[in-house]
């Protein structure tokens, strides 16, 4: 075994198989596949995530300091955590669905007022789809969440903020 086996095997010992959320995400509301969505919600279908993909999730992660550090430093308000030191969780349709905010921002120039706050890594493709096409466009389903986290927050207004992780742009 070489070292790339003995750290993947350590990523998934640390990762079993999750139990399956009991309601739908927040990103899930911006999928266009009705069919897809309730298959979802009933568990018809259960994805079990390899070591490569926990490696890229930890990294969606550890971008979320950066963004936040980035931010304040910019003189942008930046709240990514409740009283209790937890991401802001919301509820819809009586718990069956729900997500957690990155955070939410004020005083961003230009754009008065509170923003839910969603940060995002993207590999260079997909980075300049996104800036070409916009985030409704190319991403719907994360213009879907951020929809529904205005909604559900209150806040008018969204922040989508995305790293392309191979030039940091």
């Amino acid at each position: 075994m070489g070292v790339i086996e003995a750290i993947d095997q350590a990523i998934l010992r640390d990762h079993p198989p999750e139990e399956p959320r009991s309601y739908i995400g927040g990103s899930s509301t911006g999928k266009a596949c009705s069919r897809e969505l309730w298959q979802s919600f009933r568990w018809a279908v259960q994805i079990e995530f390899g070591a490569r993909m926990h490696r890229l999730f930890q990294r969606g992660h550890n971008e979320e300091a950066s963004f936040v550090k980035y931010l304040r430093d910019a003189g942008i308000t930046i709240v990514e955590f409740d009283g209790k030191g937890e991401q802001f969780a919301v509820k819809f349709a009586y718990g069956h669905g729900g997500g957690h905010l990155d955070g939410a921002m004020n005083n961003v120039p230009g754009h008065p007022g509170w923003h839910v706050a969603e940060f995002k890594t993207a590999s260079s493709t997909s980075f300049v789809g996104t800036e070409k096409k916009g985030c409704e466009v190319d991403k719907p389903i994360h213009y879907g969440q951020m929809q529904i986290y205005m909604h559900l927050t209150g806040m008018p207004q969204a922040s989508y903020l995305v790293v392309n992780k191979n030039n940091d742009a």
